[in-house]
């Protein structure tokens, strides 16, 4: 079985880390060869104290895991170290604040990897709702606005993601090497903000594992967000994080 390396992206959030690796740790990780483990700690959401807990929370799952906390955050940044950092042929990406809902088999997963087109194996889940109407590979159609009226154009572009996800490991190194660090890297992979990146993903596809499935993943950070109220803005394709009230 060929080994991957997790990539994980952190705030200062240890609680809801503890419980994102319990989760994957026992439905995915115990499943796969699991070579290196790189993590970044963006200084969000908590303090230095909090960062501490944070690491070793990390270290109790994976006690050799590569770790770096940077002095500003930036997702990007997070994401395209993460992945410039990994040696394995397969990558699994990870956010701090998911759970998976059913065991992932490394068998089923490289059987979707025998198509050498596929880069990425995302997982569905209710924000993405996949219908798979248009099949399992997940795509965008432009859309061209007459007279207020939205019209589908008749082409597609693939698109990647930064949700859970497993990658080939040469298409996140390369795809690491071609980010901009002043966007976030979904909105680099969907639209025009780097036309070298997108370029080169033209030609690869991203399965959207979980056809037939109840959603294979839930998202933990909305509500924690929501309980603390910090709204997430997106101004020129780069998030930030604010409290909306005191």
């Amino acid at each position: 079985m060929p080994t991957i390396d997790i990539c994980l992206v952190a705030g200062r959030r240890p609680d809801l880390l503890k419980t994102t690796l319990q989760s994957f740790s026992a439905s995915v990780f115990e499943n796969f060869d699991v070579a290196n483990f790189y993590a970044n700690i963006d200084p969000i959401f908590g303090g230095t104290d909090d960062e501490k807990r944070t690491q070793d929370v990390i270290r109790s799952f994976f006690p050799d895991a590569h770790i770096t906390t940077p002095e500003n955050p930036n997702f990007c940044t997070a994401v395209r170290r993460n992945w410039l950092s990994t040696q394995s042929p397969f990558v699994f990406h990870l956010e701090d604040d998911w759970v998976v809902n059913e065991k992932i088999f490394s068998a089923e997963i490289l059987e979707i990897f025998s198509n050498k087109d596929v880069a990425q194996v995302s997982l569905n889940h209710f924000y993405k709702n996949w219908n798979y109407k248009h099949g399992p590979y997940h795509r965008q159609w432009p859309r061209w606005k007459v007279l207020g009226i939205k019209f589908k154009l008749g082409f597609s572009f693939p698109c990647f993601t930064t949700s859970p996800s497993f990658l080939r490991g040469d298409f996140a190194r390369k795809a690491g090497a071609l980010m901009d660090e002043r966007f976030d890297p979904e909105k680099q992979f969907h639209n025009d903000v780097n036309r070298p990146l997108k370029k080169f993903i033209k030609p690869y596809k991203n399965f959207i594992y979980g056809e037939r499935k109840p959603y294979v993943i839930t998202d933990t950070g909305r509500n924690w967000r929501d309980e603390r109220k910090i709204k997430k803005t997106l101004v020129n394709s780069t998030s930030s994080w604010e409290t909306t009230e005191s």
